[in-house]
C-alpha cells in the first residue's frame, strides 16, 4: 500500500540538543518538512520516541506545563518544532532535563514508580501515535544512542509496523564502528554494532550521505547475505543564519584578532586533532605565530584526546577549544579562519568541508575516498594520519597561499536542495 505519512524521529536530538555533526543534519531535515510535503505529497510529521511510543513533538510540547515551558526558553523552527534549550548548563535545564526524562518518558528508566507510571500514562493514551499500513518511520538520528537502546519499545514498534504492513527506513551516516574499528573507542563499537545488526531486521531501506559510504553499506550488507536497497544523498552547505539574540563568546572574538586555522567536528581520535596539535607544536617550537582553533564536542570516552589538547603547553596561548559554539560563533570563525583543517581517517561525508567551501575559504585535508568524492581538487590533501606530511603541506600553504578564487568549486547544495535530493530517494520506496 502507498505510503500516505513519513513520521520522522528525531528523539536522540530533540532530547539531548546537542551541536554535533548529526545533530546539525537532524535540525537542517525537521526544519524543512513543509518542503518535503510539498515535494511528496504526503503528511511528514516530526516524532520523539517515549517509553509509551511515539508522539508527535508539537502535541508534546502543547502538554507541558507553560511555567517549564517559559523556565527553559525554548525558540522554534518554521514547523514549531522546538529543539534549542538556551541557558542549558543552568540548575534549570538540569532540574527540567530530569523532569522530562522521567516523568514525560523520553528515556525508559527502569525505576518503578506506579504513581508516575499512571499519571504520565493517562496523556499517552491521549497523545501517542498509532501507526497504520500508510505508514513510514523513518528514523534519522543516532539509532545507536541510549534513547533508543534503553526503550524497549523501539523495534517492539517497528516489528509492530511492518506487521500491519508499513515501511521503516534508516538515515545511516557510516558504519566507521563496523568497518574501521581500529579507529573507534571499544564503547561505540560496541554500541553501534549491536544496534546496526538489529536494525537490520527491520529497515526496509537505508538512506545514508556519498555515494562513497553506500558502496560501504552496501558491501557489508552482502557480506551478511542481506540484500536490501541503500540510496544516498549529499548534505546541504548552508549553516543556518545566526540569530538575532545569539551573541559570540568574548574570547571567539578576541581570537580572531589575529590568523588561526580551524577545526571542526567532534573531538574524537578519529577525526586526527592530536597529530593536527602535534604538528602545530612543531610548527610554533620553530618560530610559526598563527593560531589553531578546535570546535567541536568531545566524547566523554575520548578522555585521552582531552588531556592531550588540555596539556599542550600552548593551550590557550596558541592553542583554543570550544565546545558549545552556537550558529553565530560557528558562522564567525569559518568566516574570519585562515584555512579549515579536517584530519580525519574515515569519514561517512564531511560536513565541514562542504561548510568551508560555501565561505570559500582553503581546505587542508586529509587524502580519503569520500573528501575526493565531495571536495575534489579544492582541498590542499594529505597522507591520512602522516603528521610530517600535514607539516610539509602546512608550510606549503604559508609559503604559496592557497587561492581558492582560482579553484573551481565543487557543486555544493544548499539545504533545501538537499532536501530535494533525499525527496527524490524517498519517492522510489512510497509506492
Amino acid at each position: 500500500m502507498a505510503v500516505k505519512r513519513i513520521l520522522i524521529d528525531c528523539s536522540d536530538t530533540y532530547t539531548y540538543n546537542l551541536q554535533t555533526g548529526i545533530q546539525r543534519v537532524v535540525r537542517n531535515i525537521v526544519s524543512r518538512t513543509d518542503l518535503m510535503e510539498k515535494k511528496l505529497g504526503v503528511s511528514v510529521v516530526p516524532v520523539i520516541l517515549t517509553k509509551y511510543g511515539y508522539i508527535n513533538i508539537e502535541n508534546f510540547l502543547s502538554s507541558l506545563p507553560s511555567d517549564i515551558t517559559n523556565i527553559t526558553n525554548k525558540t522554534s523552527f518554521k514547523k514549531k518544532v522546538k529543539f534549542y534549550l538556551k541557558n542549558k548548563n543552568e540548575i534549570t535545564y538540569n532540574i527540567v532535563q530530569t523532569l522530562w526524562d522521567f516523568y514525560y518518558g523520553c528515556i525508559y528508566h527502569p525505576i518503578k514508580n506506579f504513581l508516575v507510571d499512571f499519571i504520565s500514562s493517562i496523556f499517552y493514551q491521549k497523545n501517542t501515535l498509532i501507526m497504520n499500513e500508510t505508514d513510514l518511520l523513518f528514523i534519522i538520528d543516532a539509532f545507536w544512542q541510549i534513547t533508543y537502546t534503553e526503550n524497549k519499545l523501539f523495534f517492539k514498534i517497528q516489528k509492530k509496523l511492518k506487521k500491519k504492513g508499513g515501511k521503516v527506513a534508516y538515515l545511516v551516516y557510516d558504519i566507521i564502528p563496523i568497518t574501521n574499528k581500529e579507529i573507534v573507542i571499544d564503547t561505540l563499537v560496541n554500541a553501534f554494532e549491536k544496534s546496526f545488526n538489529k536494525i537490520i531486521k527491520y529497515a526496509d531501506f537505508y538512506i545514508t550521505i556519498s555515494k562513497s559510504e553506500q558502496i560501504n553499506i552496501d558491501n557489508y550488507l552482502k557480506s551478511q547475505k542481506i540484500n536490501k536497497p541503500i540510496e544516498y544523498f549529499y548534505l546541504g552547505a548552508d549553516l543556518p543564519k545566526s540569530k538575532e539574540d545569539e551573541s559570540i563568546q568574548s574570547d571567539i572574538a578576541e581570537i580572531i584578532k589575529n590568523p588561526y586555522f580551524l577545526i571542526v567536528g567532534t573531538i574524537e581520535p578519529r577525526k586526527g586533532q592530536s597529530i593536527v596539535v602535534e604538528a602545530f607544536e612543531y610548527l610554533w617550537n620553530n618560530g610559526f605565530s598563527d593560531a589553531l582553533v578546535i570546535v567541536g564536542k568531545y566524547a566523554c570516552e575520548s578522555q585521552n584526546l582531552l588531556n592531550r589538547i588540555l596539556s599542550s603547553p600552548y593551550y590557550n596561548k596558541k592553542l583554543f577549544m570550544f565546545n558549545n559554539c552556537n550558529d553565530s560563533e560557528l558562522n564567525f570563525l569559518y568566516n574570519n579562519t585562515k584555512a579549515l583543517i579536517f584530519a580525519s581517517q574515515r569519514e561517512g561525508f564531511g560536513l565541514p568541508l562542504v561548510e568551508a567551501m560555501q565561505y570559500k575559504k582553503p581546505i587542508i585535508a586529509s587524502d580519503i575516498e569520500v573528501f575526493r568524492e565531495v571536495g575534489g581538487a579544492y582541498p590542499i590533501y594529505f597522507k591520512p594520519y602522516d603528521v610530517n606530511d600535514l607539516i610539509n603541506k602546512i608550510k606549503f600553504f604559508i609559503k604559496q597561499p592557497h587561492n581558492v578564487k582560482e579553484k573551481e568549486t565543487p557543486s555544493l547544495l544548499s539545504w533545501d536542495e538537499s532536501l530535494e535530493m533525499l525527496c527524490d530517494k524517498l519517492k522510489n520506496f512510497l509506492s
